[in-house]
């Protein structure tokens, strides 16, 4: 339920032997809004005896990554073509979520009952790599440069949940399991040749 959001990197590139390959760093953070209505759609569809609210979302997902690994530039006259392959971790957050429905009573014509239900945000850590390509145009030491990377890391998600019937009573159960995230981020921005 992730929506398109914005990122920032910053990379580093380290020649070996004056060459054309070399080691790559990149620090990345995304910041991605929850699509709590969705989800909550989603929700409501399987199960259409209650009416439920929009939800609400306290938080955006949040992921940084942390990677290191190899890149190679072709050069074209002022022109660099460059790619990399990267691996590191991910440190992420999902937010916390909630939401409420209301339906008639089983037992009692004519009443009708309140639900709620709040997942607790949570944070992992993770495996998670990284492929990426950008062209540099060069101005002296600074060049434009446009780009696109693809990162992906598959974190273990625990968290809890916290189910309010509609006797006002609190029952808790664990949510746990794989949240796969994929992040395309294209990107503009400058490069600067420390040599």
């Amino acid at each position: 339920y992730a929506q398109s959001g914005l990122n920032f990197n910053v990379s580093l590139g380290i020649p070996v032997n004056n060459s054309n390959l070399g080691i790559a760093v990149m620090y990345g953070s995304c910041t991605n809004p929850y699509d709590i209505n969705a989800y909550t759609n989603n929700v409501a569809a399987s199960d259409p005896g209650k009416g439920y609210d929009a939800g609400d979302v306290s938080d955006v997902y949040s992921t940084s990554f942390i990677l290191a690994g190899l890149f190679a530039t072709y050069p074209i006259q002022r022109l660099s073509l460059d790619f990399k392959l990267m691996g590191g971790v991910a440190l992420c957050y999902l937010p916390e979520i909630a939401y409420s429905a209301e339906g008639p009573d089983p037992v009692v014509n004519n009443q009708t009952d309140n639900y709620s239900w709040d997942i607790a945000s949570s944070s992992s850590t993770a495996f998670a790599f990284g492929v990426g390509a950008d062209l540099r145009y060069k101005l002296r030491r600074t060049s434009i440069m446009i780009g696109v990377d693809f990162l992906s890391t598959d974190p273990m998600i625990r968290t809890q949940e916290q189910y309010t019937d509609p006797s006002g009573a609190y029952h808790y159960s664990n949510v746990s399991g794989n949240s796969p995230t994929s992040v395309v981020n294209t990107y503009i921005g400058l490069a600067y040749s420390i040599r």
